[in-house]
């Protein structure tokens, strides 16, 4: 999800930082905004990596219970077809 900023919020913000934040440590908070960003983002990536490998572990597991079901359903259709001769 991406932030949408316009200018009157970026001015805003930076009224804000101003009032707040002392001058002379704006770029030292900005340097550690930017490295919590980064995290975060690392953060996102890592879990959806985990929940794609988990998705794809349901996935497997639900191709191998298909699987199973048609060999049974072979299985019965040919002992009925012995049965049969």
């Amino acid at each position: 999800m991406m932030l949408n900023f316009g200018l009157f919020e970026l001015l805003i913000i930076a009224s804000l930082a101003l009032i707040f934040i002392k001058p002379q440590k704006i770029p030292e908070f900005m340097k550690s905004l930017g490295v919590a960003v980064s995290r975060i983002k690392d953060m996102k990536s890592e879990l959806r990596r985990m929940f794609n490998f988990q998705l794809d572990d349901n996935v497997k597991d639900h191709l191998v219970h298909t699987l199973e079901q048609e060999i049974e359903r072979v299985e019965q259709t040919n002992n009925s077809n012995q049965g049969d001769s």
